[in-house]
């Protein structure tokens, strides 16, 4: 069981409307351009969504280096343009384990202030291939996306 500890938090200002960066999070053409760290590509043909709340998706992320990593959920609360939240993890393993993801975005004048956070695992920051690090290089990917696209 998850302890109140385990999680942790990435907050960003992106230079570009919340509607925009909202169509970056749901829209399949633009997670492939974007999510997932440097180095690392999400094959367009990979990304199935039913985009509802109580809805699956799957994507898989390929690391040139050490092959393919298949990634499922469920979309569990989608508040357009201001909240998403969705389980995440590999769909071999029991979903009920998985971790969650909440992203909330708020709009500032033309910016847009993201809070990520991922519950259900440790803020293992500064650890190899630390899922912290691999978010937040994600989140990088996801900026330079949204401000090419603006």
């Amino acid at each position: 069981m998850a302890g109140p500890d385990d999680k942790f938090t990435v907050t960003r200002t992106i230079n570009a409307p919340r509607e925009a960066v909202w169509r970056a999070w749901t829209n399949a053409r633009s997670l492939h351009t974007w999510m997932h760290p440097r180095g690392v590509f999400t094959p367009l043909e990979s990304i199935k969504s039913d985009f509802r709340t109580g809805g699956a998706y799957a994507y898989t992320l390929v690391v040139p280096t050490r092959g393919t990593f298949p990634t499922a959920g469920t979309f569990l609360d989608i508040q357009e343009p201001r909240r998403l939240q969705f389980s995440w993890g590999n769909p071999e393993d029991s979903e009920k384990n998985f971790p969650v993801v909440t992203v909330e975005l708020e709009a500032n004048g033309d910016s847009t202030e993201l809070t990520f956070t991922l519950e259900g695992v440790r803020d293992d920051r500064g650890q190899e291939r630390s899922l912290y690090e691999l978010w937040n290089d994600a989140l990088d990917e996801l900026e330079r996306f949204v401000k090419q696209s603006s």
